[in-house]
């Protein structure tokens, strides 16, 4: 979890740089350079441990573990890492709109950094020893298992946006675009059982006592729970999971370090609490929710300032930051629930307090997380609930209300943005035949509605007055209107290039409205960025006061 979380915030550092463009002097020195922070982190962390402080060799810990997202983000701000990208391969690094594989590189010094970072934590008082080799390379494994959805969305997303019709389809039409969403959602919810089993290094439990107990307690559960796997960790880490939503994909997973330390009943007892996860449908329940802060922020956006860039950024960033925290709250609670389901089902507090108590040990007894209460916590609340079940009782209906909350709130915003979506479906449609030239079925869409957008409805009369509407007709159309200044059809004809594509009509339709600007560029700076094509023809003009 703490690897995807890294991601997104490096993402996030990304996209905050591509939409604001920040100048940035390229500096592949200080890209270079802050390869040697992990390690320094690490090396402090370490001898503050041996002097016996130990708070604070935890404190550099902690920088060390969080270092990557903040190198990623000094390499793309202050050592111009996409700058450099840019100038070596000729193609934009972008991860917002249509990445290309050339936009896999954008992501490389996070890569780099958090590898780094992932060796210098499996030194820390191991030195080069087999454990510190296996918690090195277990922990690279997860990391690149995080790692492997983007990578896969990027795939796709390169592939999509290179087949134009489909591209152009997505990108204009709002519904399309949903669509696209919802696909690589569920694309996502049904692989990422096989792909964690092939990522990470897991194996079929093998036929015996231990396979046999936890088909037993499948069946009592009337569960699906077959395909059970021992995860290989080194003995590292101590958990369970049941993994997929839908009960064909999905798999159950039992570290090896959790089968060391857990007798048959303690075993019973964890997997009891995995499947009350599953029955209690803890990770729908998750997703109601992000759904509704996603898409109540973005109507909320939209309805306060629909162009605002800055203020869209900030509503966004505040839901998820909402949503980080009411996800620790639900996610602590919902750990009670799945405990509830573990005891009603096993009839027994005796082996989860037992259990709980392997896995923290003597002195994580009392450590709580943003995901989980303390053990401590947790076998006060079992032993409660086994005097008075009212206990359990009044947390269940808690949390049935934040359950049936979340999904109201999801079908809320859903339904608002489908009416949305509804509504926007035909002048979307009419722009997309603009941006594929087929001016004849946009005209005949425009006259078929009676209430259409004015602007729309006149940019389309004007395309369908063509009679190739091929790019080179549009191009003179725009330089006729300019010759006989009527800059109101000469903008039109440079919007209609620019929907088709031709980045040189974009250029100088940007550099007109920089003209009517107050106060305008001088004329000669707009000429400096005006295509080589158009300066002769526009120079005129720019030269004029605007009107």
């Amino acid at each position: 979890m703490a690897y995807l979380i890294h991601i997104g915030l490096a993402l996030l550092a990304q996209a905050v740089w591509e939409e604001t463009s920040p100048e940035t002097t390229p500096r592949l020195w200080l890209v270079v350079l802050l390869c040697l922070v992990p390690h320094a982190l690490g090396a402090i962390a370490h001898r503050l441990y041996l002097r016996g402080m130990f708070r604070s060799a935890d404190r550099f810990f902690a920088l060390l573990s969080w270092s990557p997202v903040a190198l990623h983000a000094l390499a793309v701000f202050n050592g111009g890492w996409l700058v450099l990208l840019e100038g070596w391969t000729a193609h934009p690094m972008r991860l917002m709109g249509w990445p290309t594989l050339w936009s896999a590189l954008s992501f490389a010094p996070f890569v780099v950094y958090s590898l780094l970072g992932i060796d210098a934590r499996s030194r820390l008082g191991s030195g080069s020893t087999l454990r510190s080799r296996t918690a090195r390379r277990f922990q690279m494994r997860l990391f690149l298992a995080s790692l492997s959805p983007m990578l896969a969305y990027m795939l796709v997303s390169a592939a999509v946006g290179a087949i134009e019709p489909l591209r152009l389809r997505i990108e204009t039409v709002s519904a399309w675009s949903a669509a696209y969403a919802a696909a690589m959602l569920l694309v996502f919810a049904v692989s990422v059982p096989w792909l964690l089993r092939n990522s990470w290094e897991t194996e079929p439990m093998p036929e015996g006592v231990e396979r046999s107990l936890l088909e037993s307690v499948s069946q009592l559960a009337n569960f699906d729970g077959h395909r059970l796997f021992i995860w290989r960790t080194g003995n590292t880490v101590a958990n369970a999971a049941i993994i997929g939503l839908f009960p064909r994909h999905r798999v159950v997973l039992f570290s090896d370090l959790l089968l060391s330390q857990l007798d048959l009943r303690q075993l019973a007892s964890v997997f009891a609490h995995e499947i009350g996860h599953a029955k209690k449908n803890h990770v729908l329940i998750f997703g109601a929710w992000a759904l509704a802060a996603l898409f109540g922020a973005d109507l909320l956006a939209t309805a306060i300032a629909p162009d605002d860039l800055t203020w869209n950024s900030v509503v966004l960033i505040g839901s998820m930051a909402i949503w980080v925290i009411g996800f620790g709250w639900m996610s602590r609670r919902f750990e009670l629930e799945a405990d509830i389901y573990s005891l009603r089902l096993i009839g027994d507090p005796a082996p989860l307090i037992g259990a709980l108590e392997e896995v923290s040990g003597p002195h994580g007894r009392a450590r709580t997380s943003w995901r989980h209460f303390s053990t401590q916590r947790r076998i006060e609340f079992l032993e409660a609930m086994t005097r008075d079940p009212g206990v359990a009782q009044r947390l269940e209906r808690r949390l049935t209300w934040v359950a049936r909350t979340g999904f109201v709130a999801f079908l809320i915003v859903a339904g608002i943005e489908s009416f949305g979506l509804a509504r926007a479906w035909p002048e979307q449609q009419v722009m997309l035949d603009l941006r594929q030239g087929a001016y004849a079925h946009a005209a005949q869409r425009i006259e078929s509605r009676p209430r259409v957008d004015s602007d729309l409805a006149n940019l389309t009369r004007r395309a369908a007055t063509l009679r190739q509407g091929d790019m080179s007709e549009l191009e003179a159309a725009a330089r006729s209107a300019l010759a006989r200044g009527d800059l109101e059809a000469f903008s039109e004809w440079l919007y209609l290039g620019a929907l088709r594509g031709n980045d040189d009509m974009d250029r100088v339709g940007g550099l007109l409205s920089l003209w009517k600007s107050k106060p305008a560029p001088e004329a000669d700076d707009l000429l400096a960025l005006c295509p080589p094509a158009w300066r002769e023809a526009l120079g005129p003009l720019l030269r004029e006061p605007p009107r």
